[in-house]
């Protein structure tokens, strides 16, 4: 896979680049990464930063499921 990095690809002025900013520069996410464990049998952990930003997305756009923003 090719390595994407999102402060190149979302557009300043954008919701999308307003959620990736807040996340990265100014919310304190220690509580999470204590519970943010790869152990060594199984797959990996989705990072909680990645999916506290599709959650905020999804539901920006109105949707309130988590079944509805994996379709989307």
């Amino acid at each position: 896979m090719i390595p994407v990095s999102l402060d190149e690809r979302l557009l300043p002025g954008t919701l999308a680049f307003a959620i990736h900013t807040v996340v990265e520069n100014r919310m304190d996410l220690s509580v999470l990464d204590a519970n943010y464990q790869n152990g060594e049998i199984g797959r990996h952990a989705y990072d909680p930063e990645i999916l506290l930003k599709v959650v905020w997305l999804g539901y920006s756009r109105g949707l309130t499921s988590l079944r509805q923003i994996e379709r989307a």
